[in-house]
């Protein structure tokens, strides 16, 4: 039996520049022709959330729906909004990664 050579691929990040005019051209697009990935992208740039995050978020969306937060043994809705601070939170209750030992 012949070995297969292992491929070494190398770990390096390429730093590229990124033209802003092109961001706010696309942005302008999506909004125009494609709201639903308009959505996801502004999610997704406002929040720091996963795009698998912000697809379960928008399929499953319940502003007025009570969660528990286990962490603080607290019960809150999914959407609260700060008016004062100017933000709203959405609360997913995801967990991933292992627990800290």
């Amino acid at each position: 039996m012949e070995a297969v050579p292992a491929r070494r691929w190398e770990k390096k990040v390429k730093a590229r520049e990124i033209n802003v005019e092109h961001v706010v051209e696309s942005l302008k697009y999506l909004a125009e022709k494609h709201v639903l990935y308009y959505l996801y992208y502004i999610l997704m740039y406002y929040s720091g959330a996963r795009l698998k995050h912000v697809i379960q978020m928008v399929t499953e969306y319940s502003p007025r729906e009570v969660v528990k937060i286990e962490m603080t043994d607290s019960y809150t809705e999914r959407l609260v909004c700060f008016e004062d601070r100017g933000f709203c939170r959405y609360y997913l209750g995801i967990h991933t990664g292992m627990p800290c030992e």
